[in-house]
C-alpha cells in the first residue's frame, strides 16, 4: 500500500535503480532483474532509449542537462 504514494520515476530514485514496474500491488513481493537497456556513460543508470553523441551513450535527461550546460551542440 506505501508504493501506491509514489510515482515509478519516485520509486526509481528511492531504490536507486533503473527502473521500476508495479504488475500487481496485491502481492507482498519483490521481484529483481537486470536492466536489458543500455547504461547511460554520464548517470549509469540503464535506459531502453539513449542517445549517442561523440561515442557516448546518454539518457534523455543527461543529454539535456549537458545541452542546458552548454557542453553538447544541440
Amino acid at each position: 500500500e506505501l508504493l501506491t504514494n509514489f510515482t515509478n520515476e519516485e520509486l526509481k530514485d528511492i531504490f536507486i535503480v533503473s527502473k521500476v514496474v508495479i504488475e500487481n500491488s496485491e502481492a507482498n513481493e519483490i521481484v529483481v532483474s537486470r536492466h536489458t537497456g543500455t547504461k547511460c556513460a554520464r548517470c549509469w543508470s540503464y535506459h531502453d532509449d539513449v542517445f549517442f553523441v561523440n561515442d557516448l551513450a546518454l539518457c534523455a535527461r543527461c543529454k539535456k542537462v549537458l545541452e542546458d550546460e552548454k557542453l553538447l551542440e544541440r
